[in-house]
């Protein structure tokens, strides 16, 4: 597959017509009014995009990013943790935000309060993010710091997988990545 040669290093899941593949990147600070020194840092995003047919016989691609993991988190991470292995947590994490409610994120965003994602032996202490960018829509999680489970409160639990009745945040940004809301 001539994709799987572009991008080395990535993931793939296929499902019939239709594949999902995820990779992680280094990145430039992304948000342009930060607020705080923190979000002025470098950062890896974890990228996922899912191709295939569309509904009018031709091929579609969309594409976003789920996890924000900037300098700082990372250097928690190998600091609280030596031997973790980055892309297995990222991409841990970043399945843990896809499978989450989408209700449950949006309203820790409305009310700008801090959230968990599992990441390897320990927890991504996230905010989420809402943003547009030349038209499109996006939201995505911000990693703050990294935890090890030892070292989490009572109160500082991931948030878990979405019920299959709820909408996950990985339908919510695929309806947005395709302009459907």
């Amino acid at each position: 597959m001539r994709l799987k040669k572009k991008f080395a290093g990535a993931e793939f899941v296929t499902a019939g017509d239709c594949f999902e593949f995820w990779w992680l990147e280094p990145h430039g600070p992304l948000i342009v009014d930060a607020r705080d020194e923190g979000e002025k840092q470098d950062c890896i995003l974890a990228h996922f995009a899912v191709a295939g047919p569309s509904s009018n016989h031709s091929s579609m691609l969309l594409h976003a990013w789920s996890i924000e993991a900037p300098d700082h988190a990372l250097a928690r991470l190998l600091q609280r943790s030596p031997t973790a292995d980055l892309k297995k947590i990222l991409l841990a994490a970043r399945l843990a935000f896809m499978h989450a409610s989408s209700a449950e994120v949006l309203n820790y965003i409305k009310d700008d309060r801090t959230f968990y994602l599992s990441a390897g032996d320990g927890l991504l202490v996230c905010v989420g993010i809402n943003g547009q960018m030349g038209g499109q829509r996006f939201t995505y999680a911000r990693a703050r710091t990294w935890i090890s489970n030892e070292m989490a409160g009572v109160d500082q639990k991931p948030i878990e997988a979405a019920d299959d009745e709820a909408e996950t945040m990985g339908d919510l940004v695929l309806a947005m990545a395709r302009g459907d809301c």
